[in-house]
């Protein structure tokens, strides 16, 4: 609370329709920057009395002031917006009123969904239309597939692994194969014959001994056509001769790929072991899954409409990721400590404390010259500590008196933040916009 004998600052009344997180001492904020606090808040019918107080550099508000209560935080935390109207026009006294004509609505998902085309929110209307049809009464197919398809990933993933690790042996078989088979194929209409005439031979010894005579023939017809096969052969043999050079170098590396394959051989029955079940599971999920896939078809377009939307915010989050992450790790470490007593006794504690400075004293008109605030710090500026202190976002109030001097070992210069990069624009602070088709 307040200091006893703290004196009142300049106070203005207001009324909002709803004031679900706003709590007296709440933050009053123009530009990002905190110009004062909720003072009072009480309820007026269906929406809320507010009472502000601003700080001096920056009261009186003026006719033309604008209020609105904003999110501080996906956690739900509120503060009030205040834009505090021309400079020249006429100036709301202490304890006035700011119209209710200022004050605007806060924001919600249905007012934001409003200000789509109609078209846009037809086509949102039909995305969760069409999800919801997909999964409607098909909860238990969803399940049984993604439960089934674990063990085949699994035994699939250590066969791709093995094959991986053979990768050079088995490139350097298959490559000297080729060309064996390539060879062969020029030769396909010899080797061809060179079988028929030999299953026609074969046929005719099977028959009965009134048949012999005509399977003999027949066998200078198959001699003839032998003949010029070996021809062909003969004539080939350089180029099988080449092609069995050329498998020469991989003879060494195909023994050892066997091995693997042997001691490998476990896995593979394990994975190909599973594949019946697999393949009843996928036969009654499949036709599922396609009447899913089917049902979500129209939700595409919408869905990337709103991609476009969540993809800078994401972004943003995934440049602030040091910083979200160092701030949950602090918030749980804060709460891990524990000490054991004799007896085996365990007993938890806090591992942080509160800390004491200057401006924990209230009452001040200005900010002292030992301030470094920055409401929208650079990615890694945390590591500045280190480095001679945090950077402020401007260093304007340097030149107030210190009133009060500050306590510890002493004050790091104010140096301010340069502008930093975010999506491809540089400024003082981030600016998200619609991502690009």
């Amino acid at each position: 609370g307040t200091v006893p004998l703290e004196p009142r600052g300049y106070r203005v009344e207001l009324r909002v329709p709803e004031a679900d997180a706003i709590f007296a001492n709440t933050d009053v904020r123009a530009a990002g920057v905190s110009i004062g606090k909720v003072e009072t808040v009480e309820r007026a019918g269906r929406g809320a009395r507010l009472v502000l107080e601003l700080d001096p550099e920056f009261a009186p508000l003026r006719a033309g002031a604008r209020a609105i209560v904003r999110s501080k935080s996906l956690l739900g935390e509120a503060y009030v917006e205040v834009a505090p109207g021309p400079p020249d026009a006429r100036a709301i006294a202490d304890g006035g009123r700011l119209p209710a004509a200022n004050v605007q609505r806060a924001q919600k998902l249905d007012d934001v969904l409003q200000t789509f085309a109609p078209a846009v929110r037809d086509e949102y209307r039909r995305l969760v239309a069409g999800f919801a049809t997909a999964v409607d009464a098909r909860g238990s197919a969803i399940n049984r597939t993604l439960g089934h398809a674990e063990p085949f990933a699994a035994g699939v993933g250590s066969m791709v692994d093995e094959l991986a690790r053979q990768q050079q042996p088995l490139s350097e078989a298959i490559a000297g194969g080729a060309e064996v088979l390539g060879v062969l194929g020029r030769r396909s209409t010899t080797l061809q014959e060179a079988v028929t005439s030999s299953q026609r031979v074969l046929t005719q010894l099977a028959r009965q001994p009134t048949d012999l005579r005509a399977t003999f023939a027949a066998l200078p017809t198959f001699l003839d056509r032998l003949r010029r096969g070996t021809d062909e052969l003969a004539a080939a043999a350089p180029e099988l001769q080449r092609a069995t050079r050329s498998l020469r170098p991989t003879v060494p590396l195909l023994r050892p790929a066997l091995r693997s394959l042997i001691d490998d051989t476990p896995v593979y029955r394990e994975a190909f072991g599973r594949l019946p079940s697999l393949i009843d599971a996928g036969t009654g999920a499949v036709p599922e899954l396609t009447k899913l896939l089917q049902a979500a078809g129209p939700a595409l377009d919408p869905l990337y409409l709103g991609a476009r939307q969540l993809i800078p915010l994401v972004d943003f989050t995934a440049t602030l990721r040091n910083e979200i992450v160092g701030a949950l790790s602090n918030v749980s470490s804060m709460a891990n400590g524990q000490m054991e007593y004799k007896g085996g006794l365990v007993r938890s504690y806090a591992t942080a404390g509160l800390t004491a400075w200057n401006e924990i004293v209230g009452g001040w008109t200005k900010k002292l010259p030992t301030n470094r605030p920055n409401p929208y710090p650079a990615p890694g500026s945390a590591r500045d500590i280190a480095s001679g202190g945090l950077k402020a976002f401007d260093c304007r109030h340097t030149g107030n008196a210190l009133i009060l001097p500050p306590l510890g070992t002493g004050v790091p210069p104010c140096v301010t933040q340069k502008p930093w990069t975010f999506d491809g624009r540089t400024a003082h602070y981030p600016r998200l916009l619609l991502a690009k088709p």
